[in-house]
């Protein structure tokens, strides 16, 4: 049964990483608080690899297998992965925090369901080909797992960053080209160099900083500044006080709570009521609103998408059309009170964001 199999090669994996000394040395780095990003990167290609050895034996073992198993099977192994890699990103994202003496809590990293089965699906017609034996396509898996595994370094800096960026700090991303690009490969990867060196966290996620190619073994960190600070001039090194109107004006633009209510979102006064890309729309009367009164959209709430656990529907369709990848759209929701020029009143409102591309096709839910 596959669920033998499963529990068999989860035993396999956890002995060979065990056995590494390399793996056992960052280990112990964490346990002591040491452990550095590039440390995590370090582990997660080491597991990566390992977990390809041992799945490209599971998939000889169930060689023509079916695609209900693999979904079961190759996940299953995926998860294993990523629950070892954990400790030792929140070990790195701790000191991180420690080092900049800021007191907020590693991001929690999810397990990437969809994209493990997406996965799956792509391994198990890679090796579907009888006329091959499922090593011959060991070079390939391990490229694929040891993809998927960094993919968890690289949510953690993203999302740790996005976490202190939003808390009014700032994240400086670095990203460090690996001087060769494709694993195994001499030439030059023209991709990865352009999103190489320091970024401050929006300019980051604007020009993928966070993606990865196949093979890819760039590093990606990030540190935060100790206090609030910025970096002004990236040749000399130097830093200056943010403002504390601009730390307000970033909090409540990104739904940060000062001390009013939690979950209350002020639109700020330079932005107005254009703080969505287009007008709320009732769709039972068609007519167009925008918001009004104080200014703010209290109760705010993530309803689906990126942080919290219910999958956005049309997050692929607002990435393809605005930018950003679909994981990082969300569908919001929250009350305010909307206006034109012939009626006003409270209302539930829903809309489509992104934190750097903005807020889209806000809509009435029920009138309150």
């Amino acid at each position: 049964m596959i669920a033998d199999l499963l529990e068999k090669s989860i035993r396999k994996f956890n002995t060979k990483i065990s056995n590494s000394k390399k793996v056992q040395a960052i280990y112990k780095k964490a346990a002591e608080g040491i452990a550095t990003y590039k440390d995590a990167k370090e582990f997660a290609s080491i597991t990566g690899k390992s977990l390809a050895d041992v799945l490209v034996d599971a998939l000889t073992e169930a060689r023509n297998i079916t695609e209900e198993d693999a979904l079961e099977l190759i996940p299953g192994l995926l998860k294993a992965n990523h629950e070892c890699v954990i400790p030792v990103v929140n070990a790195a994202q701790k000191k991180v925090c420690k080092e900049a003496s800021v007191g907020l809590k590693p991001v929690d990293i999810y397990f990437d369901t969809q994209r493990a089965k997406g996965l799956s699906t792509h391994i198990r017609e890679l090796v579907s080909n009888d006329k091959y034996e499922v090593k011959d396509f060991a070079g390939n898996i391990e490229v694929l797992t040891d993809n998927f595994s960094l993919s968890t370094i690289d949510n953690a800096v993203k999302y740790n960053a996005k976490a202190h960026y939003n808390a009014g700090l700032d994240a400086i991303v670095i990203r460090e080209y690996d001087g060769v690009g494709v694993h195994n490969r001499k030439d030059q990867c023209e991709w990865c160099k352009a999103r190489a060196g320091v970024w401050s966290y929006a300019d980051a996620i604007a020009h993928g900083v966070f993606e990865r190619h196949s093979g890819c073994g760039c590093t990606i960190t990030y540190k935060t500044q100790k206090g609030k600070k910025r970096q002004t001039d990236w040749t000399t090194n130097t830093w200056e006080d943010i403002p504390p109107k601009t730390i307000e004006y970033r909090k409540s633009f990104m739904g940060v709570s000062l001390g009013q209510n939690k979950g209350e979102r002020v639109v700020p006064k330079s932005i107005g009521a254009r703080v969505f890309k287009n007008s709320i729309i009732d769709f039972e009367t068609m007519m167009e609103y925008n918001i009004g009164g104080n200014g703010r959209i209290s109760n705010v709430e993530t309803f689906a998408g990126m942080g919290s656990k219910n999958r956005y529907r049309n997050a692929y369709k607002y990435s393809d059309r605005y930018g950003g990848l679909p994981e990082e759209w969300k569908h919001m929701k929250g009350i305010a009170f909307i206006e034109n020029e012939y009626e006003s009143g409270y209302a539930e409102i829903h809309w489509s964001e992104h934190e750097i591309y903005g807020s889209y096709d806000p809509f009435v839910k029920k009138w309150l």
